[in-house]
């Protein structure tokens, strides 16, 4: 008598089959790769195997702290700016009465556009010689500013760009949750003589907790994944002012062919995703549960 397979693992199995050949091994492969000495001879990939040695030269290695500590500035700056800005432009939109189609759209359309149109735009803005910024200071009589050439001003301003960007995603995720909100609990608080802040304050903004959370764990993934806007506008210059962590690895790993080195790297990246995730899960359990009683 054959074996019969439940029809929801059936129903499953694409997805696992994909997610196991795209992901899992891909990864897998990756830390694997971290503990050896990987080169190319003669068209032929050499494997030897150095054990925890990548991961020391990884502790010891100032440009890959420095990349570190720019990536940790730059979600950590970034994340709290677009939650909050996101947030409240969703609350904003969710209370107007008067053209909330049309603001839901107008503030939506930076998500949808591609990174290298994104850097174009903002070196057009930004650019020490050409920028529509530095033309409106000399208007104002303020001395023009290299924003993308300096050391003091270059993160600062990715971070900007990056904001502009990605905004629209904590926006939609929080104005879509702002829908689950019981309209009759508002119209009880207004009965009761609450103002919109104290509605806001003790009303809508625990609903949006769970889908706030969400929106940041999400701007934290892709901060440590930013890439695009860094290349194209900066190369992660002047110096090393804006060399993020995509940037040092993908010059260990495709400038210098140090493909052992990249793949630990690139390790320790995914480790720090999943702390990030794993905490982030916690929180959100401690937040549902609400204060213990």
């Amino acid at each position: 008598m054959g074996v019969r397979i439940p029809f929801r693992w059936l129903a499953v199995l694409p997805a696992l089959t994909a997610v196991a050949a795209f992901a899992l091994y891909p990864t897998g492969l990756l830390i694997g790769m971290a503990f050896f000495d990987v080169s190319a001879l003669g068209g032929v990939f050499r494997w030897d195997f150095v054990g925890l040695h990548n991961f020391q030269r990884a502790a010891g290695d100032s440009t890959f702290l420095t990349a570190l500590r720019n990536t940790a500035l730059f979600v950590a700056g970034t994340t709290a700016v677009q939650v909050v800005f996101g947030t409240v432009l969703a609350l904003l939109v969710g209370w107007s009465r008067l053209l909330s189609g049309m603001a839901k759209n107008v503030l939506l359309w930076p998500a949808v556009v591609a990174p290298v149109v994104v850097s174009v735009v903002w070196w057009l803005v930004l650019s020490g010689e050409f920028g529509t910024l530095n033309r409106m200071l000399a208007v104002a009589g303020m001395p023009a500013q290299n924003w993308l050439a300096s050391h003091t001003y270059a993160l600062p301003a990715l971070a900007l760009v990056d904001v502009w960007h990605w905004t629209p995603i904590v926006f939609i995720v929080v104005y879509a949750a702002l829908r689950n909100v019981d309209e009759a609990l508002l119209e009880a608080g207004r009965v009761d003589g609450a103002s919109e802040a104290r509605l806001i304050w003790h009303i809508v903004l625990p609903v949006l907790r769970p889908a706030i959370a969400a929106a940041g764990l999400l701007r934290v993934i892709m901060g440590l994944k930013v890439f695009d806007e860094m290349h194209l506008l900066t190369g992660g210059g002047p110096g090393l002012s804006t060399t993020v962590i995509s940037i040092y690895i993908r010059d260990v790993f495709f400038g210098r062919f140090d493909m052992g080195y990249g793949a630990a790297l690139g390790t320790t990246v995914v480790v720090c995703v999943g702390i990030v995730a794993a905490a982030t899960a916690v929180v959100r359990g401690l937040a549902a549960r609400g204060p213990a009683t």
